[in-house]
Order: C-alpha cells, then sequence, then structure tokens
C-alpha cells in the first residue's frame, strides 16, 4: 500500500510500475498498448499494429508497392 505526502493510505494506487508501453500503429499512426497489438513479422522486423484490420491494410499496401 503507497502513502500520500500527509502519510495516508492511496488505495487503488500502484507502486509507480508501468504495466505496458504504447506504441504506434505503422499504418494508422494511433498509439495503443503493445500488449493488445497484433504482431506481424516483415523483413526480420517486428511491427505491431492496433487492429487486424490496420494489419491487412498495412500489407495491402506493401504489396502495391512491390507490384
Amino acid at each position: 500500500m503507497l502513502k500520500n505526502a500527509q502519510g495516508k493510505a492511496d488505495f487503488g494506487k500502484t507502486d509507480n510500475i508501468v504495466d505496458d508501453i504504447m506504441i504506434k500503429d505503422p499504418f494508422c499512426e494511433t498509439y495503443f498498448p503493445k500488449r493488445n497489438g497484433v504482431h506481424f513479422l516483415v523483413d526480420g522486423k517486428d511491427l505491431y499494429f492496433c487492429s487486424t484490420e490496420c494489419r491487412d491494410k498495412f500489407i495491402a499496401s506493401r504489396q502495391k508497392k512491390n507490384s
């Protein structure tokens, strides 16, 4: 349990531990918690997307570039 500056208990507070990091979707550029991301490995690089929809749009855009 944490105590505030007055020595009283701060219920519901954590020990300032970061639960997860925020990352940016490479397609839509939305920030989201990494643990909620949709993982995709491309060219040896780990990418994380906010949704399968953004992942699929990213894949489609890469295929158009390579055509």
